[in-house]
């Protein structure tokens, strides 16, 4: 059985910032009482290519992150501080 797992919208701007690397980071751990998270890597995997998707999501990044709507911003294509760019398969 595999449990979901709840992140803030802090611990999601800190993943894709590139500061919390650790899926047993205590910013992942707090919301997610009794799952057992690995102090393993997190890869963090975004679009590569502009998108509506990427838009939205940076969008919401920045109204929940003021350090993201400095440092990074919102758009169909950003400079991604953090993770591995992957383009969009075609269906």
């Amino acid at each position: 059985m595999s449990a979901s797992l709840n992140f803030t919208p802090e611990s999601a701007c800190g993943n894709f910032l590139g500061r919390i690397t650790k899926w047993n980071d205590p910013a992942i751990a707090g919301p997610n009482k009794g799952v057992s998270l690995p102090a393993e890597d997190i890869i963090v995997v975004h679009r590569a290519d502009g998108s509506g998707t990427s838009y939205v999501f940076t969008d919401y990044l920045s109204k929940v992150s003021s350090d993201w709507k400095d440092k990074v911003g919102k758009g169909t294509s950003v400079n991604w501080p953090a993770g591995l760019g992957a383009r969009a398969t075609k269906a």
